[in-house]
């Protein structure tokens, strides 16, 4: 009887990880395929790919074997070789090729991110826009919105050659008339979107501040120093600036600053000669012309003495004291006598 001899088989593959073909895959992975030899064999192995990685074994059993990838460029096909050689049987080897494809998008697992819509700009929220010339108009972007991001820039156009920024924006205008404002809004991705509105700036009528009022006293002495407070609103909220003459000719008034309407101003002031003197408190507004004032009287009064005076007084026999006052003095003098006064 003769002898049989079987054929020996290669190793075979399985199917890989990820499968031939694949797409969207990360850009750190680990590729692993089945390797088997038909009888058991120990084998020798080699996987490879395209970008230059590589892992091997020898003296190699059934199961899986693995190349760790990382470093991969996004959207880029990679092509991995398998290589497995038994070289118990018959020396043969079996070699396959495989090919997968990275994702299109950092982080977003193989999904490619939509178009980046455009934000919405919207003046709405603060109209209508009305008001007064050099008084401050506030206009309103709140309403503004991107529907996909976030707005990062709000940028003003207010119709007289300036500009401003911000969600909510305060502008002055200098003159009457009607303005054509514009707001552009920009997103987190770079996009814009405009939004016109208008805004009616008239000249308004104005009101004086009401009259004064002064506090402080109204009679005293010379070289004495006396504070007075006067205090006055203004009706239309202007800003106000007191003026304040003491009615002696020989100094200068004392002003305050434009203060807020219904502000105290208190000054000080002395007089070197007595009579009677008109203390003038004028306030203004910011609008020119506009005018209101009031008068106060304040005497003053030197310390008054008498010229001279005496008073004879009897002490004792043969004495008399005279008590005299003389220019604010006191002097006294003895004199004898004779007797009884």
């Amino acid at each position: 009887m003769g002898a049989y001899i079987s054929d020996n088989e290669p190793p075979v593959f399985g199917t890989p990880s990820p499968v031939d073909g694949s797409t969207n895959q990360p850009v750190s992975l680990t590729w692993s395929i089945l390797i088997s030899d038909p009888e058991g064999d120990s084998f020798s192995w080699t996987i490879e790919c395209s970008n230059g990685q590589t892992n091997s074994g020898t003296g190699a059993t059934n199961g899986n074997k693995t190349l760790a990838l990382s470093g991969l460029a996004y959207v880029t096909s990679y092509t991995v070789w398998v290589n497995a050689t038994d070289p118990e049987g018959s020396g043969l080897d079996t070699r396959q090729s495989y090919i997968f494809t990275t994702k299109s998008y950092d982080g977003s697992g193989g999904w490619v991110p939509p178009e980046n819509k455009k934000p919405i700009a919207n003046a709405s929220a603060g109209e209508p826009y009305e008001g007064f010339v050099n008084r401050t108009i506030l206009f309103d972007g709140s309403r503004s919105y991107d529907p996909d991001g976030f707005i990062t820039v709000w940028f003003w156009e207010f119709g007289d050659s300036t500009n401003g920024t911000g969600e909510v924006a305060g502008h002055i205008y200098t003159r009457s008339g009607t303005y054509n404002v514009t707001l552009t809004v920009t997103d987190d991705k770079g996009a814009v979107d405009t939004a016109m509105t208008t805004c009616v700036i008239i000249y308004r009528v104005n009101h004086p501040p009401t009259k004064p009022t002064i506090i402080g006293p109204t009679n005293g002495t010379i070289q004495t120093t006396y504070n007075f407070t006067v205090i006055a609103t203004d009706i239309d909220d202007d800003a106000i600036r007191y003026t304040v003459t003491w009615g002696d000719d020989t100094s200068l008034p004392n002003s305050s600053m434009f203060l807020p309407s219904g502000t105290p101003f208190t000054c000080c002031h002395w007089w070197t000669t007595p009579g009677e003197y008109t203390i003038n408190v004028s306030v203004t507004d910011t609008q020119a012309g506009s005018l209101a004032q009031i008068t106060m009287n304040i005497t003053t009064v030197e310390q008054a003495v008498s010229s001279s005076f005496s008073v004879d007084i009897v002490v004792a026999l043969g004495v008399l004291v005279v008590v005299a006052v003389i220019s604010g003095a006191c002097a006294i003098f003895m004199l004898w006598t004779k007797g009884y006064i």
